[in-house]
């Protein structure tokens, strides 16, 4: 059984070698070639030669020749569609009549295809039909290219958006390619489909050509430049050079459709849309030219039209907080370090951004009706500072302002901003927002009193700081704290290396603080008496609490019990000694120590029983 079916399978694969092959049909269109043929018993027929192209059921075409006999099927008659066999080893291996519809559809499909594009198409008509659009294109391309008063915006979508050389190039490849090899006729149907492509392209460009020249009533948003701009900085892979150009460009446009409409907001939601594609298209070193840019056409528009776009600002703020964010990050991984590139980009970066947002601040800062923004802005982003070097830098930014503010107590950055004894007393770790805020105070009077007494500064005596205290802390007295400053800071330096000659230099020299005190706002019909009383009780407060406040700021905790009244006793002294020394200043200095001494006398009374009241409660 085995042998049988070996045998069986053997036979089938040889017959499939000999006979077996590929099925073509041909179309007799030619007579045959007659010849004498030989065949068995030894005797000689009439023969008849076929030649011509024949193709199988996909349309492909192979020129085929094939002889029959008079005792065979043949001759065949003019038209005769005839299915013949091809094996690869052999060659043709038979052949046999079918009737039309015996022929795949492709076959006559493809061949009728090809005759009607050769009678529609000629080469005359495709000749004509693409010096037709030559003679269109290339008038509309001149125009466009040399329009006087182009900016880059304009220039650069042209030559990406509307004449845009490589598809161009590429559509004029194609039609060059067809017309190459047109006088092909079974291939025509196959040369359609690239030179329609290149068509297409061509009467793409004089449509948006079109278009571009007809768009008058350019409208923002809507009309067709625009979009096609639009398109241009989100979807086009422009140089850094280029993108440069395009950007300052396009920042002088919409600001001038912006002043058209007072400061639309969707001149600001637009600006901030086509920031951030650009920020993403642009390389990293490219980000402080990008954001620098921006700032200083927004900035200009305030100067000029009066109104500032706050929507931009505010995503500038995140930004930059994401930013502090992200470097306090590589600070506790270890990652800030020279070596590091990425790092030092984003160290870059930041600072580009931190110092745009503080220029911003001084200019809203010195603007009356604009300041009321900056606090705003702070108020909505202080939840994202979540890390110290946030904090610090939200710090800085409130307290410049409102040193740059001609009334600071209208800077108003609510409560998470207004400091407190309690605010200060419950965080133990001492990082939250109020005690970021009460250090870069103190440090910046610190540093006033420094100036001063090197001469460094040349500001006169000054209720500055005075108002920007009342305007962070709750309930202190400015007078007062200005007074514990004198005491416990500017003249520490004398107290411990008991120097009279310090400590006189140093009342001489004009105090930082501890000149103004806002009035109370009494609401009602309250008496005098009633006035005075409650202003007494009010100071009394306020004294005890700014003491407190003192206390913290100055860390009296790491000091020993002994450390107040050492201090005192030793300042008393040189008190002392620099009122018995009357030679060493002029009559009216005298004066001046006379009335300073007497003053921080009664300060250090004061203090002893505000301290004597904190100790009992």
């Amino acid at each position: 059984m085995a042998a049988f079916l070996a045998t069986i399978v053997v036979g089938i694969v040889i017959t499939n070698y000999q006979y077996g092959g590929k099925a073509y049909y041909m179309r007799i269109d030619n007579s045959p070639t007659i010849t004498h043929v030989d065949v068995p018993v030894g005797t000689t027929v009439r023969g008849y030669a076929y030649q011509g192209t024949a193709r199988d059921a996909q349309g492909q075409t192979k020129k085929l020749k094939f002889t029959t006999n008079e005792r065979d099927i043949s001759p065949f008659r003019k038209g005769q569609q005839v299915k013949i066999m091809v094996n690869k080893n052999f060659g043709v291996v038979g052949y046999q009549r079918v009737q039309e519809q015996g022929v795949p559809v492709v076959v006559d499909v493809y061949r009728s295809l090809n005759l009607s594009v050769e009678k529609i198409l000629p080469l005359s008509t495709l000749t004509a039909i693409t010096a037709t659009l030559l003679s269109l294109l290339i008038p509309l391309a001149i125009f466009l290219q040399k329009r006087p008063g182009s900016d880059a915006v304009e220039t650069a979508t042209i030559q990406i958006r509307i004449i845009n050389v490589k598809a161009l190039v590429f559509a004029f490849v194609l039609i060059c390619f067809a017309f190459l090899l047109w006088g092909i006729d079974s291939i025509k149907m196959m040369l359609l489909l690239p030179y329609s492509v290149g068509v297409i392209l061509i009467l793409s460009t004089l449509v948006k050509s079109v278009k571009w020249i007809t768009d008058w009533n350019w409208e923002p948003e809507t009309g067709f430049r625009s979009l096609q701009q639009n398109k241009l900085i989100k979807k086009s892979k422009l140089t850094t050079n280029q993108r440069k150009l395009v950007w300052e460009a396009r920042l002088k446009g919409m600001a001038e459709v912006a002043s058209k409409n007072g400061g639309s907001s969707s001149y600001a939601d637009r600006l901030i849309e086509e920031f951030k594609t650009n920020y993403e298209q642009t390389d990293v070193q490219n980000h402080s030219w990008l954001v620098n840019t921006t700032f200083a056409y927004v900035n200009s528009e305030n100067s000029k039209n009066g109104w500032y776009n706050y929507s931009f600002f505010k995503y500038s703020f995140k930004v930059t907080l994401n930013l502090i964010r992200k470097h306090h990050k590589y600070v506790e991984a270890g990652k800030d370090t020279p070596s590091n590139a990425i790092y030092i980009d984003l160290i870059d970066e930041l600072l580009t951004w931190k110092r745009n947002i503080e220029g911003t601040f001084k200019l809203l800062g010195k603007d009356g009706e604009k300041e009321y923004l900056l606090p705003l802005v702070v108020e909505e982003h202080t939840q994202y500072a979540d890390n110290e070097e946030a904090v610090q830098f939200l710090a800085e930014l409130i307290l410049d302002s409102l040193y740059q503010s001609e009334y600071p107590p209208i800077l108003n950055y609510g409560s998470d901003w207004k400091i407190s004894y309690q605010s200060l007393l419950t965080d133990k770790d001492r990082t939250n927002t109020h005690w970021t805020l009460s250090r870069a105070f103190l440090q910046h009077i610190k540093k006033e009193e420094i100036n001063n007494y090197h001469g460094i500064s040349n500001h006169p005596i000054s209720i500055k700081n005075d108002v920007v205290f009342e305007s962070i802390f709750k309930n202190a007295d400015p007078i007062f704290f200005g007074q514990l400053i004198l005491l416990f800071f500017v003249l520490e330096a004398g107290v411990i290396s008991n120097d009279p000659s310090y400590i006189r230099n140093r009342l001489l020299v004009p105090r930082s603080m501890g000149f103004y005190h806002s009035s109370p706002t009494i609401q009602g019909d309250w008496t005098k008496q009633q006035i005075l009383e409650h202003d007494t009780n009010q100071r009394k407060f306020e004294e005890k609490n700014t003491l407190q406040l003192w206390m913290l700021l100055d860390n009296w905790q790491k000091n020993n019990d002994q450390w107040y009244p050492e201090y005192i006793n030793k300042l008393k002294n040189l008190f002392d000694e620099v009122s018995q020394n009357t030679e060493a200043v002029s009559e009216d200095e005298q004066h001046k120590l006379a009335g300073k001494i007497k003053m921080l006398r009664a300060v250090i009374d004061r203090v002893s029983t505000l301290l004597k009241e904190i100790s009992s409660s």
